[in-house]
């Protein structure tokens, strides 16, 4: 009988490590996710300069109209 009290015993213990583990990496992913959140807006923001930038048409070549014949 004392055999089955240590097995439950066991379980309850293993149980409430992998409740505080779990409770861990659901801090750590908060984390991570708010960085991630973070670093996407910033690139984002940025995105749209780089395609301005691209998109703008080079400046006109002004062609010299005069001959310059001797």
């Amino acid at each position: 009988m004392r055999k089955v009290l240590s097995e439950r015993n066991w379980v309850v213990i293993l149980f409430i490590t992998a409740l505080i583990v779990f409770s861990f990496a659901q801090e750590d992913a908060k984390k991570a996710e708010k960085l991630y959140q973070n670093n996407s807006t910033a690139s984002s923001l940025l995105a749209p300069l780089k395609q301005t930038s691209e998109l703008s048409e080079p400046p006109h070549k002004v062609e010299n109209t005069h001959s310059q014949a001797k």
